[in-house]
């Protein structure tokens, strides 16, 4: 057919052409290059799927970055606001001692009625004080939180880029290995 006669042996198998006993390619080193290309195929895809999942653990991290950063805006504002809330509190408590005290006829000035009123400034002060320390600590915190987590990102995409090359190298030598075995490298 086509001006080409194919030979073949007693038993009825080719002896020549692309496959078969006198082919290119026995049953052997078909398989075996199949194997090798399977292989790289395979090692391809195990790379990108790494590459993939370390990409979304790169954007997983810069995610939670963003809301530990936030959360430290959020603790300082907290802060701040039970800050003014403990600071309505003492103009409240200061401004009815001082009316009360006055009704009663004691100068605000005097003894004991100032050693009360000082001391309860001074612990209205060191509340709010403790409240904007818890506020500035937590906010610290929340952010170096957030530094990890860009280091974890930045790190997630170096592993990403590195699960994809490493994919290459494999692909590359199980081709090798395949044309090893297949006899063609010798």
């Amino acid at each position: 057919m086509f001006g080409a006669t194919a030979a073949a042996s007693s038993t009825g198998v080719a002896t020549a052409g692309l496959f078969g006993a006198g082919g290119a390619f026995a049953w052997g080193s078909t398989l075996s290059t199949l194997g090798a290309g399977m292989g790289a195929f395979g090692a391809l895809y195990s790379g990108q799927t790494a590459s993939a999942n370390a990409n979304y653990q790169g954007k997983m991290a810069e995610y939670q970055a963003a809301l530990d950063e936030n959360n430290a805006i959020m603790a300082e504002q907290s802060a701040a606001y039970e800050a003014d809330i403990i600071d309505d509190r003492r103009k409240r408590f200061v401004g009815t001692k001082e009316a009360r005290t006055g009704k009663s006829g004691v100068v605000i000035a005097d003894g004991s009625s100032l050693a009360t009123t000082i001391n309860s400034v001074e612990e209205f002060t060191a509340e709010r004080l403790a409240v904007l320390y818890k506020g500035d600590v937590q906010a610290a915190a929340n952010r170096a939180g957030a530094s990890g987590q860009k280091f974890a990102a930045q790190n997630a995409y170096q592993n990403a880029e590195r699960a994809e090359y490493g994919s290459y190298i494999n692909a590359a030598t199980q081709i090798g290995q395949g044309a090893y075995r297949g006899g063609l490298l010798a």
